[in-house]
């Protein structure tokens, strides 16, 4: 969190200790600064508290961290351009009110260029229905007569989504990955594509993937799995991640006056759980019932740590055999489709929190 004055940065700093564990903002790197204070290396989301109030504040405080000496407008521009994916603005008073005595400032400037940048939405990228591969071209139409709407190259984030797919009020974003461009060395989705779906996942969209040879080997199945994401919410469903003892009922069902299987029950813990409940909505691809799993559990993002808490807890989900594990796909197994899954509380993936608080010492810049 960036903020202009030390006085802010005092008492913002000492709310963030007072309510985050010392364990907490170290592993995520959290700090409270003023322009001074900001040495340069780049963040994923910075926070901008902008407060001022003239009526017990001079003019001349406001215009000394604006001026125009070469130092100070070196330190905001770094100030205001290092976030990699978000930024949030908080100003106490109107843009204007952040200019110097002249009329001028460049925070006041900054401040009306973000305001007109979220009045204009994302850039148009001039692509919109451009076909980039054969590939893209064979999935779309393949989409098409099952009766989705698909627009080529959507402009969303800053980047240009696959095939933004639409039916029955719902939506889709569909990622085509051919293999030469979206592999690692080691057959692995590279980095920069999953960092792509982490924004527009957090911009709202539904995102999956189609992997050029789980194309090639059965297209039917992956339109399946697109058509899956497009089925019309059920009202009757839940909002939010399974709490403690929730029931997550296989969706089976059997001829009538037949007597369905005994079922044998299981008690999870929440990523064993949000794994199962996964695969019951028909998501197979790892990164897919991650993706999920990230959003029932309720976390912001999708770290190392949650990925290797959940990656465990789908390494014990299979030796329990509930769940088969090939070639980064996850399958129910026949005893996972019939089982009679209970979420209990407790949690694979550590917490500092279940390890206690411990007040962090008062910094000061």
């Amino acid at each position: 969190m960036l903020c202009l004055f030390s006085d802010q940065v005092a008492l913002v700093q000492e709310l963030v200790y007072d309510r985050l564990d010392e364990s907490d903002i170290v592993e995520h790197e959290i700090v409270v600064v003023n322009p001074d204070g900001f040495q340069g290396d780049e963040r994923d989301v910075i926070l901008y508290s902008l407060s001022y109030d003239a009526n017990v504040m001079p003019r001349e405080a406001l215009s000394a961290r604006q001026s125009d000496l070469a130092h100070i407008q070196g330190m905001l521009n770094v100030a205001f351009t290092r976030a990699k994916d978000e930024i949030h603005i908080f100003h106490s008073a109107p843009i204007d009110a952040f200019t110097m005595a002249s009329g001028r400032g460049v925070i006041a400037d900054w401040l009306r260029h973000c305001a007109d940048v979220q009045a204009r939405g994302p850039a148009k990228t001039g692509r919109v229905n451009r076909i980039d591969s054969e590939f893209e071209a064979d999935v779309a139409e393949a989409l098409r007569a099952q009766g989705v709407s698909v627009t080529h190259q959507y402009p969303a984030c800053g980047f240009a989504i696959d095939l933004l797919c639409e039916r029955d009020g719902q939506v889709v974003a569909v990622e085509c990955d051919g293999e030469p461009y979206h592999l690692d060395a080691h057959g692995q989705l590279k980095a920069e594509d999953l960092d792509r779906q982490e924004r527009l996942e957090r911009a709202g969209y539904a995102v999956t993937r189609i992997p050029y040879r789980k194309w090639k080997k059965d297209p039917n199945s992956e339109v399946q799995r697109v058509l899956d994401w497009l089925r019309p919410d059920d009202p009757d469903e839940s909002e939010g991640g399974p709490d403690s003892d929730d029931v997550i009922a296989p969706p089976l069902s059997y001829l009538e006056g037949t007597a369905a299987p005994e079922r044998k029950r299981y008690s999870l813990d929440r990523e064993q759980g949000s794994i199962i409940e996964a695969l019951h909505h028909g998501m197979r691809l790892e990164t897919d019932v991650l993706y999920f799993c990230r959003d029932r559990l309720g976390y912001g993002r999708l770290g190392p740590r949650i990925k290797e808490g959940l990656l465990l807890a789908a390494g014990k989900l299979e030796r329990l055999g509930l769940i088969a594990i090939e070639e980064g796909e996850l399958f129910l197994t026949p005893a996972g489709r019939n089982a009679d899954v209970r979420v209990v509380t407790s949690r694979s993936v550590p917490t500092s929190r279940s390890r206690g608080r411990r007040r962090a010492p008062r910094r000061r810049y």
